[in-house]
């Protein structure tokens, strides 16, 4: 219950005697730093007897208050102290505690008490930057340190008594008690870490209010000895045990101490203590004398790949600076060295299957990776070895005069991916067959080879009708794109956009034909495609459209210039096909073929047999394509030779009318489809013919911003705009450089022939 207190406060200043005011609250400021019971009412009495004190008239005894409170709590520590002081070592520390624990709690008892004097009095006599006391309880930052003389709150000035009279005449049993209890929790030995926790943390208490240096007296007086004797401890230790393990035992040794020494550091030590306590024991174990004997045996358990003694490696080494350095560079190489030999197997030089290239670089890739996050914890050093591993053996080439094989093959893998023919296969496979393709394409070199290999196949698989699916093709596109941005796939993006025009514009001369009236005499679909974005050639050679198709070929040139002025369609009948029916034989049959192949077998309506030169005349093809028409036919027993294997300028040819078929549909275009040696060849040398005009386009770029540059410079900043399409040869970065100054975009100063000018 609340009551009155026995003495009514007044407000009003006036005169009053310290004496008589101090020898009550004297005891009571005892009887609180002991924690003894103080009743509500004399409570009550003293706190308006320091308002008194403080607001006397005409003279104020505060500051009095403060000495004779100052000497009260110092008096009252030293006898603590001199209790303690005769102990051994456990007991002072266990003395320690429980007096520091008690006084503690009675300074923020005692600072309640004194809080007016806290809130107003205290201004006088301090700056009021200085004051960190806003209300009861309540601390704000200091902004400066705090001078050993100046007056503080009431609670500070206790805390500082503490330190004055307490710790800085005990620091050395004190010191000597704590290691010693640490020393025995270390040797499995009975300690009690959490009254060392106690003391220690009473190192930095005492100090809180010197908010600018709080940790210093905590640092000098306990973190850098007891650093030196971790130190000497753990030198001891590593000595001992080095001798008496092996390699692989000692790390597990080393391991199970470090993760021992942090647990035990952050059961008493300050938090910015526990960092360099590790890296103490650290340095003891590992980094003095021992790093050459870990390294010594890094590259056994990197090419054995023993996982857990990697893991204990890494673990010792991560917080060294520059000690995975050489784990890292053996890392790379063992991966380097398991990727040739894998690779090695397929041999590269002959023919390699696609589907075995990516294979086997994925499953490096993935073995590697996985290694990695459950070994290393991801590290990003170590990704990058295994990207700059898997990126040296992706891109090797057995012969230095030739290309890599990588972009054709995986170039082809993707074909066969993303083709019809990919049967069993669900999209959501597609599509993570897709990413792993990306995995690969990232660590290509001759990324522009790639484009030009992917561009070539994605043509005929659209033309042919023979994709998967437009959202396969579309999403290998955006997959791309992010990969090397939108330059490099908007060719690729224009080809999918000009098919879904094309199906736009045959549906509206589908109704064209029927709004007049009129009906083709056959089926009929046209791929209107942009010259520029198309990787097809037109062919240079005369041909003599079938009269069956001239009409229709008519009629949809008719409308296409109507509707589109000014534009003008080239036929490219080479990559044309259609459908024939064959009704000669004693069944029916339908035939995808090539529109060169469909004039040949057209002309077999008339006469049942033709010379090689009736050929000719009727499809007016040159002799290469004749031949190679001719050839397919022969070989798919359409037409058979009346003499010899092989189709020449004499050859004559008729129909096989016993021919037959299981299937009553097929094609016979497969053997036009294939890449050859030459067209792989004349690819790679276009690729090197647009790569001088890229690293021109570069050098033009880097001058234009630069206006002048020396040469070495110029060569650096050239690779370093080029290397994301593929990686530049300096001798061809320094004939284009010559071939530009031939064009006068450049010219060489006088008076430094090592300096270019960019001449506007």
């Amino acid at each position: 219950n609340n009551k009155k207190s026995s003495r009514a406060m007044s407000l009003r200043p006036g005169a009053v005697s310290f004496d008589a005011k101090w020898s009550g609250l004297r005891e009571t400021i005892r009887a609180v730093m002991q924690l003894q019971r103080v009743r509500m009412a004399t409570w009550n009495d003293h706190y308006s007897d320091i308002y008194a004190l403080c607001e006397a008239f005409p003279k104020a005894y505060d500051e009095q208050l403060y000495l004779e409170t100052q000497s009260l709590l110092e008096s009252f520590v030293a006898g603590l102290c001199k209790h303690l002081s005769p102990l051994d070592s456990h007991s002072m520390l266990s003395g320690y505690q429980r007096h520091w624990l008690s006084y503690q709690q009675g300074a923020k008892y005692l600072d309640n008490l004194f809080s007016y004097f806290n809130r107003v009095s205290l201004k006088k006599y301090q700056p009021s930057e200085a004051i960190d006391y806003i209300l009861p309880g309540i601390y704000a930052p200091q902004l400066t340190s705090v001078a050993p003389d100046t007056p503080v709150e009431i609670r500070n000035m206790a805390l500082r008594a503490w330190r004055q009279e307490m710790v800085d005449k005990l620091s050395e049993p004190l010191l000597r008690a704590l290691l010693l209890e640490i020393r025995r929790d270390r040797d499995g030995q009975s300690a009690d870490l959490s009254m060392v926790r106690d003391v220690v943390f009473s190192f930095i208490e005492v100090e809180e209010y010197n908010k600018d240096s709080s940790l210093r007296y905590y640092q000098e007086l306990f973190e850098a000895p007891f650093l030196s004797e971790t130190g000497e401890y753990y030198r001891q230790e590593a000595s001992k045990i080095v001798a008496e393990l092996s390699c692989s035992e000692y790390m597990e040794q080393v391991v199970a101490r470090l993760q021992a020494a942090r647990r035990r550091g952050q059961r008493f030590l300050h938090q910015t203590s526990v960092t360099k306590f590790v890296r103490e024991c650290e340095a003891r174990l590992v980094e003095d004398y021992k790093m050459d004997y870990l390294y010594a045996h890094t590259r056994a358990m990197v090419h054995d790949e023993r996982v857990k003694d990697l893991s204990n490696l890494f673990f010792l080494l991560s917080g060294i600076p520059r000690a995975l350095d050489p784990v890292i560079a053996e890392f790379e190489n063992h991966i380097k060295s398991q990727g040739l030999s894998a690779l090695g197997r397929l041999q590269l030089d002959k023919n390699p299957n696609a589907s075995e290239f990516l294979t086997a670089v994925l499953g490096i890739h993935g073995r590697f990776a996985k290694m990695i996050q459950e070994v290393f914890g991801g590290h990003k050093d170590f990704c990058s070895a295994l990207d700059r591993a898997c990126r040296a053996f992706v891109n090797i080439s057995e012969n230095p005069k030739q290309h890599p094989k990588a972009p054709l093959l995986v170039a082809r893998y993707c074909d066969h991916l993303l083709r019809r023919s990919s049967k069993g296969v669900g999209e959501q496979e597609v599509e993570d067959r897709l990413e792993a393709v990306i995995v690969v394409f990232r660590y290509i070199d001759d990324k522009d080879m790639f484009q030009r290999f992917h561009s070539k196949m994605l043509s005929r698989r659209l033309v042919q009708n023979l994709s998967i699916s437009m959202e396969a093709e579309e999403s290998m596109i955006q997959k791309l794109k992010h990969a090397c941005g939108y330059e490099y796939t908007a060719r690729l993006q224009r080809m999918l956009v000009d098919i879904k025009l094309s199906s736009d514009c045959m549906a509206e001369f589908s109704e064209h034909l029927k709004g007049r009236g009129i009906s083709l005499p056959l089926g009929f679909t046209s791929l209107i495609l942009q010259s520029a974005a198309w990787p097809l050639n037109r062919m240079q050679c005369s041909f003599s459209v079938p009269e069956e198709l001239v009409p229709v070929i008519e009629r949809f040139e008719a409308f296409y210039v109507q509707k589109h002025n000014g534009r003008k369609l080239a036929w490219l009948h080479h990559m044309s096909i259609g459908e024939m029916k064959m009704s000669y034989l004693k069944k029916p049959y339908t035939v995808c073929v090539t529109t060169y192949q469909m004039a040949v077998l057209l002309a077999f309506n008339t006469s049942d047999l033709h010379t090689y030169t009736s050929l000719q005349q009727f499809s007016q093809l040159r002799h290469a394509e004749l031949m190679v028409t001719l050839q397919s036919l022969v070989e798919c027993k359409l037409l058979a030779l009346c003499a010899g294997e092989a189709v020449t300028p004499e050859s004559v040819l008729k129909l096989n009318k016993g021919y037959s078929n299981k299937r009553t549909k097929f094609k016979v275009t497969a053997a036009l489809q294939r890449d050859t040696q030459q067209d792989i060849e004349q690819t790679q040398y276009s690729v090197a013919e647009d790569r001088k005009l890229h690293i021109q386009a570069a050098i033009v770029r880097v001058m234009k911003a630069r206006k002048s540059l020396k040469h070495n410079r110029l060569i650096q900043e050239t690779i370093s705009q080029v290397k994301s399409r593929f990686t530049p040869n300096v001798q061809m970065i320094k004939r284009c450089i010559e071939t530009l100054m031939d064009k006068q975009y450049l010219e060489r100063q006088e008076e430094a022939k090592d300096t270019y000018n960019y001449m506007a």
